[in-house]
């Protein structure tokens, strides 16, 4: 991983006054609620966050995938489904260069709360 992804995580973890990860890897886990947020560079110069959805909390996925649709802010999650596995998986991302500590609360903030929408049926 690049430097840039290092000082991001390290910004982050300064913001929400974590420790810093012991070792960062091409993976970073932050245990958010009762959500696991999982954050890496994906592409290389983007920094995606993204979280796994129980499916047994969707209950009309059709209309979970209309939330979708464009929305003014760029952060907003995304709801997809794995091709392969089914499983649920909620993301968004910004890019690597122009993120801040505030902008990486923010799509952290943003989906830790969405997804907590998701589980309790709220959506």
């Amino acid at each position: 991983m690049s430097l840039n992804f290092n000082e991001a995580i390290n910004s982050l973890c300064l913001r929400l006054d974590l420790p810093f990860p012991a070792q960062q890897n091409d993976m970073v886990n932050l245990s958010i609620g009762e959500h696991a947020i999982h954050i890496t560079a994906q592409p290389s110069q983007m920094i995606l966050m993204f979280c796994c959805i129980d499916s047994a909390k969707i209950i009309d996925s059709l209309s979970l995938l209309q939330l979708n649709l464009f929305g003014e802010n760029s952060l907003k999650p995304i709801l997809s489904q794995d091709a392969h596995s089914n499983d649920w998986v909620l993301w968004s991302r910004q890019l690597l260069d122009s993120a801040s500590a505030d902008s990486l609360y923010e799509q952290l903030e943003l989906l830790s709360d969405f997804a907590d929408k998701l589980v309790a049926g709220e959506c």
